[in-house]
């Protein structure tokens, strides 16, 4: 007896808004692990999957193990960001340094929240400015300073190398007193030994002092 076998029809099969076929084992244990209906440990819920979906018990642990430490990486970034978020709000104008992030050009990662902390406590400006404009402000403001600080530096260099020479001078001309006060005795008391010689010096020398300590007139 020959065998006739019915025709495939396709009429009933829906063509929009059909589900896939989707019989991939980790896509499905993914979709059950993010909605929380199975997780490492549940021993009967892995072993009903594999029976379904025809894989080993023991793949299906490993995958949840790795599953579990990408949403424990994924927990711990997501903490760290809303810490890094506490702690810029609750950071003030003296939490940064303001000119080491100007000369390393980092002022354009702060936000504009921290941007306004330097320009509201500078006084720079009330006006609404785009984050560029505010960047701009405050590296010219930070620049202005950092300018004037050289300047001032580089003045009182300036002054006490000018009084470095003031004093060499005074000091010259003081030995050049010393010289003609000694000239003077000499001449006056003639030719003398080395010994008489060093005694009129000295007393040149105390002569000096005393009139520096009565001072002019």
């Amino acid at each position: 007896m020959s065998h006739n076998p019915l025709p495939i029809t396709t009429s009933n099969i829906p063509v929009h808004n059909r589900a896939p076929d989707d019989f991939q084992p980790r896509a499905q244990l993914r979709k059950l692990f993010v909605e929380g209906n199975i997780k490492c440990g549940d021993n009967d819920k892995i072993e009903a999957f594999s029976k379904k979906y025809i894989v080993s018990p023991d793949l299906v642990k490993v995958y949840l193990e790795r599953l579990t430490n990408i949403e424990v990486r994924k927990n711990m970034r997501q903490e760290e960001k809303r810490q890094a978020k506490r702690d810029e709000e609750t950071k003030g104008y003296g939490g940064y340094n303001w000119e080491e992030l100007y000369k390393s050009g980092n002022l354009k990662k702060l936000k504009v929240a921290e941007l306004n902390k330097y320009i509201f406590r500078h006084n720079l400006s009330r006006r609404k400015m785009s984050k560029s404009e505010k960047l701009n402000l405050l590296s010219a403001h930070i620049s202005k300073g950092l300018c004037e600080r050289i300047l001032t530096l580089s003045a009182a260099e300036t002054a006490a190398m000018e009084d470095s020479d003031t004093q060499s001078e005074d000091d010259d001309a003081s030995v050049s007193e010393d010289s003609e006060s000694e000239d003077e005795l000499l001449l006056e008391f003639g030719d003398a030994s080395n010994s008489e010689k060093k005694i009129i010096q000295r007393t040149a020398k105390v002569k000096r002092k005393m009139s520096c300590l009565k001072g002019p007139g």
